[in-house]
This record gives structure tokens, sequence and C-alpha cells, in this order.
């Protein structure tokens, strides 16, 4: 489990009957939580005496109960300044548990800076919210693209990043459903070095239809691969749904890049101060282009795996283009979170390629699974992100001279 310790303004303090008790600053909250299934004495007094308190309904939904704290307050994690806003699904506009995948790629992103410091690291921040991956990117030196469906969100994430110094940073605000903004990326050709996807669970469209991430997942995955640059940094997927395990999540970012470069996934988590133990709050896959030294693939599947050229990201940008501008010429039924099930089963690059294994010593384990007994941790290693680049140019440029012979990028805005 990744776990962050860094914070200062934040604590989890106590985990019991299925609620938290958490420190926000200098104020006290207790909010439910699903994955506290047990019970305990209660001993600290701050469980009765806390500022505010959020109980959920029968009837569903459910309101604070108890509300002593101020309308907004800020809290700092490092040189970042978030505002929070209690709201009315309990939640206060924050993940902390986040702040673990910030830590990760701006570490990437200031190791690439500090080596290009005249190249640009370019990130594409989806379902961005209220911008705490927006603001670790910015400050670690990335142009940001900032895209949500909530014009609320995205104001939010502004100030944000003014309270954390970063009004004049680089970043693109978009409101928009994610989706559609990523087929209309693909067809303008752009490309970014980091992409970041933290999706809700679950939504509701205009007209009341549900979707389910874990219905949704892939086909999204697969298209925001395709916006990977040639030279790519990172792709971050979160996930608090429950039917996505850190496993299944990773499957579908290796297939999605090809079954190339490095990916781990695991549980991300909170230290509950009364006890040490870890409460878990989410899973993330992350994928960056490097192999792994050999022998660390390690979780509930690993293995080498050997693909073909125009498996990687990069070759395989005409096909996502592709299939992006056919379903556009359908009608769509929108979302609040840019994500619909497709007429037709999602198969990453329009196909799902048989693989031949390699013939070196590791490559058997190709297309196999193991258990190491590390339970809720994936890790994935494969041939590198760039082998023959220059063919996967090649073979991405021709399929989008194709596709513009076809008329396929007309009418973009």
């Amino acid at each position: 489990m990744w776990i962050c310790d860094d914070w200062k303004d934040y604590e989890l303090i106590d985990a019991d009957g299925g609620e938290r008790l958490e420190r926000w600053g200098s104020y006290i909250l207790v909010r439910p939580d699903p994955q506290i299934i047990w019970n305990g004495d209660r001993e600290d007094s701050r469980w009765k005496n806390a500022d505010g308190v959020y109980r959920r309904s029968r009837s569903g939904g459910g309101r604070w109960v108890v509300s002593r704290m101020p309308e907004e307050w800020c809290i700092n994690y490092g040189k970042l300044v978030f505002k929070l806003r209690p709201m009315g699904f309990k939640h206060t506009g924050l993940f902390p548990e986040q702040a673990v995948n910030w830590d990760w790629f701006s570490a990437l992103i200031k190791d690439r800076r500090l080596k290009h410091p005249d190249r640009e690291v370019s990130v594409l921040n989806l379902f961005a919210y209220t911008g705490g991956a927006t603001a670790a990117a910015a400050a670690a030196g990335a142009s940001v693209c900032h895209v949500d469906a909530s014009k609320g969100m995205v104001g939010a994430a502004k100030e944000n990043l003014r309270l954390s110094g970063l009004a004049d940073a680089p970043v693109r605000y978009i409101v928009d459903d994610c989706k559609k903004f990523v087929e209309r990326e693909i067809r303008r050709g752009r490309r970014y070095d980091g992409i970041i996807m933290d999706p809700p669970s679950y939504g509701r469209g205009p007209s009341g239809e549900v979707w389910k991430l874990e219905e949704c997942a892939d086909e999204l995955i697969g298209l925001a691969a395709s916006l990977l640059s040639d030279d790519p940094l990172f792709f971050l997927v979160n996930s608090y749904t429950t039917g996505l395990s850190p496993a299944s999540m990773g499957y579908m970012v290796m297939r999605a890049v090809g079954l190339c470069g490095h990916m781990e996934a695991q549980e991300i988590g909170l230290r509950v101060t009364s006890t040490g133990l870890c409460l878990p709050a989410g899973a993330s896959a992350r994928w960056t282009p490097e192999k792994a030294p050999e022998g660390t693939c390690a979780g509930t599947s690993s293995g080498t795996a050997a693909g073909t050229d125009d498996e990687t990201p990069a070759g395989r940008v005409g096909k996502f283009a592709e299939k992006a501008n056919v379903e556009n010429t359908h009608k769509e039924s929108g979302n609040n979170s840019g994500i619909k099930k497709a007429s037709e089963p999602y198969k990453a690059g329009g196909a799902v390629r048989r693989h031949t294994p390699d013939k070196s010593a590791n490559a058997g384990a190709a297309g196999k699974s193991g258990s190491s007994g590390k339970a809720g941790k994936a890790s994935f290693s494969a041939k590198s992100y760039k082998t023959d680049k220059t063919n996967n140019k090649r073979k991405a440029n021709k399929a989008n001279a194709e596709n513009g012979k076809k008329g396929k990028g007309a009418g973009v805005k």
C-alpha cells in the first residue's frame, strides 16, 4: 500500500464503526467510510466533541448533523495551499490520500526538467476536481491542462492554485465532458508527457441514465493513452470503485499502452494515528516507460511480454483517432463525467493482439500470471516504450495521413 506520511495539516486520528475521526487543520470532523467495518471503544474524547459530523440517511444521501466549523478554511501540504469547503455529500474538496501520488509524479517531472531545462513537460489532468494534482504538477514545473465537467470545481481549482502562488503557472482550465475532450485532442494531434485520470465511481447523465466506471474504464483509458507523447513520462489512473482492483486497473493500463514499459498498481491509504495501521482509501495504477529490473515483478500478476512495434501508444495513435472519429459520427448520450458505454465491446487499439512470446530466457512469463503472496499489489514489466521509436513515428504519421485523406479530422473546433 502506498502511504503519505508527510501531512502536517491533515490527520486520520481514528477509524471505528463505519466512520473516520479526522483533523483538518484545527478542526475535527467525523465522516462515514464504508471500508471501516470494525467496531472499537472510541476512547478519544474528540469523537464526542467534533466540529463537524456527517451522517448518512437511511433514505439515501446525508447531512452535516453537527456543523461548528466555518464554511471554508485553508490547509497546507508543503508549499501547496488548499481551501476546504464541506459539501453536501460528506466531502471537503480534497482527498489527502492522493498526496502520495502527487509526490510520485512531481519527482518524475522535476527530474525531467533538471535533465532537460529547455524542454516543456506537458500534463493532462482528467476529472481534475479541485486541482490537487494540477497544483502539484504545476509546482514541479509542468504545464498542465486541467479538465473537469463541473464549472464550480474548476473555479475552486483556480483558487487553490492562486493560494499556492501558482496563479501565473502555465495551466489551461477546461470545463468539458472529459471523454469528448480527449476525442477532440486526438483529432487535433495533441500529445502529453504525463496523463492523470481520477474518475468518479458512478454518475448520472442529463436524462437520468446511470453509468458505472467499471463498465467504461477500459474504453476511456485506451483513448487517453493514445494522447501520450513519443517520449512520455507517466500515466496515472486512480479509482475509488470497489469493483476495480489494483491489478485489474494495471491490466487495462498495460493493454492501453501496448504491453510496453513498466506498471505498478497498489492500494493507497492513510495511516491511523490511534493504531498505527493503514486504512485503504482507493487504488492507483502507475505506468512509466522504463523497463523494471529483472525480478522486480511481483503481485497478483507478473511477467514480461513481447509485443509488436505498432502496439506502443505512438504506433497506435491512428487506430485510436479513427475509433474516436467514427464514434463521434453517431449521436452520443451525454453524462456528467464524459464516459459512455460503447455500443460494441471496446478493444485496445481496435483489436486485441495475440502477442508471440520472445524466445529470450525471460519471455516464458509472457501472458502468464502468478502470485507472490503480496495481496493488493501488482507490477508488470514489458519491452521498452522506446523500442524502434523511429518505426513507431512513421506508422503513426502514416495512420494520421490516411485519416486525413478520409476527411475524419474535419469539423474540429
